[in-house]
């Protein structure tokens, strides 16, 4: 799963985890607080 989380950018996995719990996409301001963007 290593190879794969390297593959695809951790806001992929974000955004399918958020998607799985709710169906609309989360505001941004909740995606800084899960992957806060240096």
């Amino acid at each position: 799963m290593n190879l794969r989380e390297r593959n695809f950018p951790p806001h992929y996995w974000l955004q399918l985890h958020n998607h799985t719990i709710n169906p609309l996409p989360p505001p941004p301001a909740k995606n800084l607080v899960i992957y806060p963007k240096i």
